[in-house]
């Protein structure tokens, strides 16, 4: 089982390797960008101002390396536009970051063989499963 910090390591170098060539060469060894593991996803935490973008563009991009890289261990839950998380700190160059939520492991389609029998049972409680390890709350 990885570390948070050593998972942390993998994705940045994962990120630094995709987005190197779309950034114009800007990377965490610039101190372009850096990332941060959370429970529930992780942060892509760029420093501004930067000779890049930060649009629903990039977010999509950092959307497709993440998810093929942190599979099968974590499932990225797709955004439809960036989803901008406020951070806690008074250094104006990182005080906002780029969230993506996960959840661990695969998540696999709930199947229902009988949507009649399905639909008249009574929910249990006020959340919805419609995938095995994701509910809808």
């Amino acid at each position: 089982m990885m570390t948070k910090r050593e998972l942390e390591q993998y994705l940045l170098q994962s990120l630094n390797m995709g987005l190197g060539s779309l950034m114009q060469g800007e990377t965490s060894y610039t101190n372009s960008f850096d990332c941060k593991i959370m429970d529930d996803g992780f942060l892509f935490l760029p420093r501004l101002p930067a000779g890049y973008i930060i649009d629903d563009d990039l977010y999509q991009k950092i959307f497709l390396i993440a998810n093929a890289s942190l599979y099968p261990r974590y499932t990225l839950l797709k955004q439809n536009s960036a989803y901008f998380m406020a951070l806690d700190t008074n250094d104006i160059h990182v005080q906002r970051g780029l969230f993506f939520p996960w959840k661990e492991g695969v998540s696999e389609r709930l199947i229902i063989s009988d949507l009649d029998s399905f639909t008249k049972s009574p929910i249990q409680s006020d959340a919805f499963p419609f995938f095995t390890v994701c509910t809808l709350l």
